[in-house]
């Protein structure tokens, strides 16, 4: 067993978003609950290992995709991403900067050493 995806947004209007692409099969779609950061209107739930530094194991071209897709919807305001081993109390904001900076990462590590 290993970490899995968090994904959870805040629409402007509290609504479905209008999203500019498709979710990848396996990441779906659902109103946020009681246990979602505060302000979230939704979650992605999938099953996807989670990606970071320090932990490089996520299909990282996969979760990036999704990430892109929100933060390229005019109907969201903010994206919340992070592993499922914290609680959402302290869940990093996605920013396009934070996701360049893990693309980066992704970039330049391979097969768990940099070169």
């Amino acid at each position: 067993m290993g970490l899995d995806v968090q994904i959870y947004f805040k629409t402007k209007t509290g609504d479905d978003p209008d999203l500019p692409d498709w979710l990848p099969n396996n990441f779906n779609l659902y109103k946020a609950d009681e246990d979602s950061p505060v302000g979230a209107t939704h979650e992605i739930q999938t099953c996807v290992r989670f990606y970071g530094v320090g932990y490089e194991r996520g299909p990282w071209p996969l979760i990036s995709s999704v990430l892109m897709t929100l933060l390229a919807c005019k109907d969201i305001e903010v994206v919340w991403y992070d592993s499922d081993s914290e609680g959402v109390e302290d869940m990093e904001v996605m920013t396009p900067k934070y996701l360049s900076e893990l693309t980066g990462h992704y970039l330049a590590y391979r097969h768990g050493v940099f070169e």
